[in-house]
């Protein structure tokens, strides 16, 4: 997978595995809708392997995922990079937690110069391909808020 360098790339995190979906769900009806120009939407489906090379060649990179920090499942989160390790680990369901993954990209050179999470608590990750009551009621409210975020970075 090649990527061009985008001015604000917004990268969805997840897996087939109920709200672990919620990162390529919202990319899905975000990018089916006309983006600003500079803006690409795009699902990771390999957390380690393409989330470094998608981290690479933006200026800005939005990362979309469900969290695991133990708040109310479709409890909203929203951090910028600092705030990150505010959030409580592991953040994310997908092995390598996202402070050691940002910490290599960091070391690497292949950090993208703003970085912020937009993500739901999670409820349930396992087998099935269906969002929880919890997610799936919260979606739209995450959308919302990436819109807001996508039109002010246009």
């Amino acid at each position: 997978m090649e990527v061009a360098m985008a001015r604000l790339r917004v990268v969805g995190i997840g897996s087939d595995h109920g709200d672990d979906r919620l990162g390529w769900l919202a990319c899905e009806r975000l990018a089916a809708a006309p983006l600003p120009e500079g803006v690409e939407v795009v699902r990771c489906e390999r957390f380690v392997a393409d989330l470094l090379r998608l981290l690479r060649d933006a200026e800005r990179v939005i990362l979309v995922d469900a969290i695991r920090s133990g708040r109310p499942p479709g409890h909203l989160h929203r951090a910028g990079r600092e705030a990150l390790a505010e959030l409580g680990a592991p953040l994310s369901s997908h092995g390598l937690d996202l402070h050691q993954l940002l910490a290599l990209a960091e070391a690497v050179g292949e950090a993208p110069r703003e970085l912020r999470l937009y993500g739901l608590e999670a409820a349930e990750c396992g087998p099935g391909g269906e969002l929880s009551p919890a997610v799936a009621a919260a979606l739209p409210g995450l959308l919302e808020a990436l819109r807001g975020e996508l039109t002010a970075a246009g």
